[in-house]
């Protein structure tokens, strides 16, 4: 989890910025999205929701390592 709901600066409109790293990740937009929705279905999250699931695979999990917020869940 990062962001502004980790750093305690959230407000009523903010999002919960989650973070799943895996390298079973797909690499195609449309696949991940597929994920997404899966993810969101199996958690029972209503259509619209506040966390914004962010994925990443190790190569790209520098993008997210200069985020000094990060905080492991799980």
């Amino acid at each position: 989890m990062f962001g502004s709901v980790v750093r305690g600066e959230a407000v009523g409109g903010s999002d919960v910025d989650l973070l799943i790293r895996s390298d079973m990740i797909p690499k195609s937009n449309i696949e991940r999205a597929e994920l997404k929705l899966k993810i969101e279905e199996l958690a029972g999250l209503p259509p619209f929701h506040p966390f914004e699931i962010h994925l990443a695979n190790s190569e790209e999990m520098s993008f997210y390592s200069r985020i000094k917020e990060l905080t492991k869940i799980g």
